[in-house]
């Protein structure tokens, strides 16, 4: 139970990790098409009124928009993998990025 109680920690972690530097990427994509901002509400409000995003999981990949322009391609093919032995070690990929 311990072991699975420390996968479920690990994988949570890594998801929040791997959402975090996708967060990253979509702002640095925004940024290389000149938009910038002074706080987190006004990216969000932004994302909410001026992109969107086309999932097309037959390909596993997103193309995300803003002003209906792709900025962003994200092929979301992901992949775990667990070691275990003496120190567990959990790694993974949530894909690639190419900026349009």
């Amino acid at each position: 139970m311990k072991e699975l109680d420390f996968m479920t920690t690990a994988v949570n972690d890594l998801t929040k990790t791997l959402n975090n530097k996708l967060d990253e990427i979509l702002i640095e994509g925004l940024k290389e098409k000149g938009f910038e901002f002074d706080n987190r509400h006004d990216l969000i409000e932004f994302i909410q009124y001026r992109c969107s995003c086309e999932d097309m999981p037959d390909k596993k990949e997103r193309v995300y928009y803003v002003d209906d322009k792709p900025f962003l391609l994200h092929n979301y093919e992901s992949s775990f993998q667990f070691e275990g032995g003496e120190t567990n070690k959990i790694t993974g990929t949530y894909g690639s990025y190419a900026l349009l």
